[in-house]
């Protein structure tokens, strides 16, 4: 995503991954496109220095939210 580029944000942990929410243009939840069923989900803000781990699984991701 342009948020990435916009930052200076590069390497394998923004490569291959599928956004599932944005808010705003500055901060989005994804995960890797990989072939795992429970993909990881990485959280991303403007300005911080890297992505952060948000959920080890994205179903529980899930359930945390729902």
């Amino acid at each position: 995503p342009e948020l990435f580029a916009e930052n200076d944000i590069a390497g394998s942990m923004v490569q291959n991954i599928f956004v599932f929410l944005m808010h705003q243009g500055y901060s989005l939840l994804y995960f890797p496109i990989d072939g795992s069923d429970d993909p990881p989900v990485y959280c991303y803000n403007e300005g911080a220095p890297s992505p952060v781990l948000a959920e080890s699984k994205f179903s529980q991701w899930v359930a945390a939210v729902a």
